[in-house]
């Protein structure tokens, strides 16, 4: 399930072996205020978006409202703040047409489904590499 390696591998690694905060919903969000503001919040408090695109990810509506969220704060404030982390195989031109008016403007990053340790470490390098060139 996406939600548990965005909670478990990819938060001990930004977490743990990058020292970075990193919001989530769960952790992160004020409970009784409104979901968009929250999302806001933490949008305009990040210096990167993190999106983990599988193909559960491109079928929820509120995934996709706060990737459209990120994309406007990305005109709003010109800054490359969107990574996209694919951990499904989606072509392009499956991604929804937001993703796709700004992919020359976004870091994208290929999680390797094979399992072999020396692709899956070298991934996880390219992604120190995006938070340490800031």
């Amino acid at each position: 399930m996406d939600e548990d390696w965005v909670t478990g591998p990819l938060f001990r690694y930004l977490n743990n072996e990058l020292s970075l905060k990193i919001c989530i919903h769960h952790k992160d969000f004020i409970p009784g205020e409104p979901i968009a503001e929250e999302i806001l919040r933490c949008i305009d408090s990040s210096r990167k978006s993190v999106f983990v695109i599988t193909r559960h990810f491109l079928a929820s509506d509120w995934s996709l409202f706060e990737m459209d969220l990120a994309r406007r704060h990305v005109f709003q404030s010109d800054s490359d703040t969107i990574l996209v982390i694919l951990k499904d195989d989606i072509p392009v031109h499956e991604m929804p047409s937001m993703l796709r008016k700004i992919w020359w403007r976004i870091v994208c990053l290929k999680f390797p489904n094979n399992n072999d340790v020396s692709d899956i470490e070298m991934f996880w390098k390219k992604l120190a590499e995006v938070f340490i060139r800031e």
